[in-house]
């Protein structure tokens, strides 16, 4: 037998979607609750708001289990067999109030009604079972249903829509993260199949969809409330309503804090500190996609603020006539390196990695003859650095000869001017793809598995020199004229400010013709020397 705090719960949740009027609402709340508190809320004042409503039949059903419930049985006869039981909603039958039929409230189906929803509540039960790691729902629940409840969060997936948002149902009463499999689709996410399918069930024990989890997403990227970072695998189901459902491994795992009465999020736990806010492993690591910052950028450049967004910086670059050619010496061997054993530190560093490198779409599984080490490397500050062996690789590589700059040249051209601003590229190497073709010789091995790389990774004998020749091509016109780069970094330097701003603007403007970005916080404007 349900309280009245659970049925008010659930209630909530499928009205907050029903688009009904407080009067309706109210009717409808007063004949889903047992007879007895109906009996006694009929006592009492008939004006009241639903909120008072709710918590007078709360404070109504308490003192009566307190006292012990008289079991008098409903006052007037079922009028049919299929009339729900007091306290659930999405009973086997519709409900009768007042002559009309009480409709689904669930989603975005119509024409049918709440006792005949496709599934009930989005919560789901099954039995656990591990699959290469990743958590799946269990297929036995051997204790009852907990009461649940729902709220909707904003999402992102920067991998494969960077700027759209979408809605996750989090969802206490769901034994696992789902995706709808059209949306899965429309975006691309990677899909593998579970080693063995498995089933999953409504909270009234229907089948959802087919009845069967067979397929699940690669870890990708997921971005919550535009400050939370994680990466995730989501099983697959057919529920268009519900586009993404995060839920009680999701719950369990980040124990965010959340005010169910408000349903609002409020904050994130203390070990989300460091892991899924603000996560760094160092130069190779994607930045979190985070909004464009305009705290660092004079208000001359206030209209070009997309060219500082990290967001962009993320989305895997389209391929052009400087893209890294890897060119191997005729008849060479090809390297082999072995699997580093890895501290559980730098294991999860290592699948935090990978999963944001998937999300990204900068790496994919690979199934190429050639192998370099993946390791860590301490930085000064304790964080861990990725690395990548291609040492192997780099000594069969034909040396790419394009010249650097040099830096007393590059000085001289500086003298008499007087305002100076220095640009730092984001994402570096990894805005240059590979030469298409060429990428399963830059492959390389994890305690997870095998990988190359779609973009430039570091550690490339020719990456500074494909880099710096890809950087001239694009300000060629300006060398020597108020623009010098040497690799990830761009000075531009005026005699007069008008001068500067104009060059300046310009600069950022060739940037962005070309999908490259900077970084805000580590630009320097207007300075009077360098």
């Amino acid at each position: 037998m349900r309280s009245a705090r659970e049925f008010a719960l659930d209630f909530r949740t499928l009205a907050a979607g029903a688009g009904w009027n407080e009067r309706a609402l109210i009717d409808h709340y007063r004949c889903g609750l047992r007879e007895d508190v109906r009996r006694e809320l009929a006592c009492r004042d008939t004006t009241l708001h639903l909120d008072q409503l709710v918590d007078l039949s709360i404070q109504l059903d308490n003192l009566l289990a307190s006292r012990g419930r008289p079991d008098r049985g409903p006052l007037v006869p079922s009028s049919s067999p299929l009339d729900p039981t007091p306290m659930e909603l999405g009973g086997a039958g519709t409900r009768e109030t007042g002559g009309e039929t009480v409709p689904c409230t669930r989603g975005d189906r119509r024409g049918h009604t709440a006792g005949r929803c496709w599934g009930g509540f989005p919560g789901s039960r099954g039995g656990r079972r591990n699959t290469g790691g990743s958590s799946q729902v269990s297929r036995h629940t051997t204790h009852p249903d907990p009461p649940v409840a729902h709220m909707w969060l904003s999402i992102r997936f920067p991998g494969f829509s960077p700027h759209s948002q979408h809605k996750a149902l989090v969802d206490s009463g769901a034994a696992g993260n789902f995706i709808d499999r059209s949306l899965a689709n429309r975006l691309g996410i990677p899909i593998v199949p579970v080693d063995v399918p498995f089933p999953i069930h409504a909270l009234d024990s229907r089948p959802l969809g087919s009845g069967l989890i067979r397929e699940v997403t690669v870890p990708i990227a997921m971005v919550t409330q535009e400050s939370h970072e994680e990466s995730i695998s989501l099983f697959l189901i057919d529920a268009p309503a519900f586009p993404v459902v995060l839920g009680l491994p999701w719950l369990a795992s980040h124990d965010p804090i959340i005010s169910w009465q408000q349903r609002v999020l409020k904050g994130w736990s203390c070990q989300c500190s460091g892991r899924c806010l603000g996560v760094s492993l160092g130069a190779t690591t994607v930045e979190s996609p985070n909004q464009v910052s305009t705290m660092h950028i004079p208000p001359e450049y206030a209209d070009l603020a997309i060219a500082f967004c990290k967001r962009k910086a993320t989305q895997l670059p389209p391929h052009r006539p400087g893209d890294c050619a890897i060119n191997l010496l005729e008849g060479a061997a090809l390297p082999r390196s072995h699997v580093y054993p890895l501290s559980q530190e730098e294991t999860a560093a290592m699948e935090t990695y990978v999963a944001e490198y998937l999300g990204q779409g900068y790496i994919r599984p690979s199934i190429s003859p050639v192998s370099s080490s993946f390791f860590f490397v301490k930085k000064k500050d304790g964080g861990l650095r990725p690395c990548i062996d291609y040492r192997g690789l780099n000594q069969i590589t034909v040396k790419y000869s394009y010249p650097l700059p040099l830096i007393a040249s590059m000085t001289e051209s500086l003298l008499g001017a007087r305002f100076f601003t220095k640009l730092d590229l984001r994402s570096l190497y990894n805005l240059v793809r590979i030469r298409g073709g060429d990428e399963w010789k830059t492959a390389f091995s994890t305690t997870s598995g095998h990988y190359e790389y779609l973009v430039m990774p570091y550690g490339l004998m020719n990456a500074p020199s494909v880099f710096q020749s890809f950087v001239d091509e694009i300000f060629r016109d300006l060398h020597g004229r108020g623009v010098v780069v040497y690799i990830d970094d761009i000075l531009i330097y005026s005699t007069t400010r008008a001068e500067h701003v104009s060059l300046v603007r310009t600069v950022l403007g060739r940037l962005l013709e070309h999908d490259l970005y900077v970084k805000a916080e580590k630009c320097l404007f207007f300075q009077q020397s360098v």
